[in-house]
């Protein structure tokens, strides 16, 4: 923290970095090793192992939100989409989309409600 200059980090993200990876840091995505927690979660869901080097493109993550596209060796891909508060009616409507959209929509394979 003391490379960073004084003006380029608010009072609330110096203290936001400070405390990655501590209890006090509960937002799911901006944990540190959750990636592979969700790893793990793809192997036990789908008996496949996802690869966490370049195979890995994020779309978006905070708090309780993210889109990432997980790959495998084999080249299959995984999708990890996680909602939260405000947006808790993205779940049920990506599940219906699912259900819907045939080959057009990723087929889901495994919820995880939190």
């Amino acid at each position: 923290m003391q490379q960073i200059a004084q003006n380029e980090l608010s009072e609330r993200e110096k203290d936001r970095v400070m405390h990655l990876g501590t209890d006090r840091d509960k937002a799911t995505f901006s944990r540190m090793g959750w990636y592979r927690e969700a790893a793990e979660w793809i192997r036990s869901a789908t008996g496949d192992s996802v690869s966490l080097d370049e195979r890995v493109e994020q779309y978006n993550a905070a708090g309780p939100f993210a889109l990432i596209r997980f790959g495998t060796s084999d080249g299959r891909r995984y999708w990890l989409k996680a909602v939260g508060e405000p947006n808790l009616h993205e779940f049920p409507l990506t599940y219906l989309l699912s259900r819907v959209a045939g080959v057009h929509a990723p087929t889901i394979v495994s919820t995880k409600p939190e």
